[in-house]
Formats: structure tokens, sequence, C-alpha cells
């Protein structure tokens, strides 16, 4: 077992050091310049401008601000935000208890869903029933969660105002059911091996 986890946790090195290289230039190749809107809170004077390149590395070369992009994740410093200067690890750390709460109740609704319609299909081999709820499950296997999230908003929360569109009301059940039905519709399949 212990060569298994050295070997997979080996394999893991060049694939994460992928993703952060992907990651650091998607975040350079973004429309818009984070930098420029952070100048119009500071008065856009040209001392403020290398005060700020200065402040977020962007007057090195792009192997070294990837180098201190590493290291500052490898510390567990995130950076701050260009505009307002917050810190970025006390803000995703602000919204982890909604995000867990979301996944269990996405993973249960998945659970009853899967569980439900298997057992009615597996009662009627070959009958309408069945076939009707393979096409449910092909449907929700092909469907992009994010296009059916985006369906979802504008049906319930556009269209027949029933439920709300962002998390502005004070009711967290009403702010779970959207997100948490085109959640469950898609299950995550981990490969192994």
């Amino acid at each position: 077992m212990l060569p298994f986890v050295v070997r997979r946790l080996l394999v893991s090195v060049p694939s994460m050091l992928g993703i952060l290289f992907i990651t650091f230039f998607l975040m350079h190749l973004v429309p818009g310049n984070p930098l420029e809107r952070a100048l119009e809170e500071q008065g856009g004077t040209p001392q403020a401008r290398a005060r700020l390149m200065r402040e977020y590395r962007l007057d090195r070369p792009w192997y070294a601000r990837f180098a201190g992009y590493c290291a500052g994740l490898a510390r567990g410093d995130l950076g701050s935000t260009m505009v307002g200067g917050l810190p970025i690890a006390p803000e995703i750390a602000s919204r982890l208890p909604n995000t867990f709460l979301l996944a269990l109740v996405s993973i249960f609704l998945a659970s009853v869903l899967g569980v439900t319609t298997g057992t009615i299909a597996a009662a009627r081999p070959g009958s309408f029933v069945d076939h009707g709820c393979r096409a449910v499950a092909v449907f929700g296997l092909s469907t992009p969660v994010f296009w059916f999230g985006l369906m979802l908003m504008y049906l319930f929360a556009l269209e027949l105002r029933w439920l709300p569109a962002t998390s502005d009301t004070p009711s967290l059940a009403l702010n779970l059911i959207l997100p948490s039905i085109a959640l469950c519709l898609r299950p995550r399949h981990s490969s192994s091996g």
C-alpha cells in the first residue's frame, strides 16, 4: 500500500505544477486590468502606479512572479486583492461553511434521487418507467452543471419568481434550492489506477 501511495504522490507533483502554471497564466490573460481599477482608487498618479507594480511584483519577469506565486501558495499566502488590498485567504475561509453545506445538501439530494429512480427502474425493467429513468439519467450526465444552473435560475428566479437568483434573501433554505438541484444532477466521478 505504501509504494502505491508514494507513487501517486510523486505523479501528482507534476500535475499540481502544471495546474499552478496554467492558473498563473490564465490570471494574466483575463481581459481587463485590475491594476487600472486599483489606480483609480488611489488617484492614478505615476507614483501610485510604480508602488502597485512593485507591491504586486508586476515589475518582475514572469518566471520570478511565478516562483513568488508558488512560494506564497506553499506558505498558505494567497495574496491580497488589488482593489481594497484585503487578504484573500480569510475571504475564501468565510465562504467555506456555506460551500460545505451546499455540498452536503447536493450529495443528499443526489443519493435520494439516484436510489429512488434506480429502485423504480429496477422494479419494472424494460418498461416505459425504466426508459424514462434512463433518459433522465442520461440528461443529467450530459448536461453541464453551469448551463443547467443558468436554466434553473432563468425559469424559477427570473420568469416564475418563485426562488431567489442570488443569496440576497435571509432564508438559507431558499438560497440552497437552485444550486443544490443543479449540482445533484451531475455526479462526480473519481478516476483510479
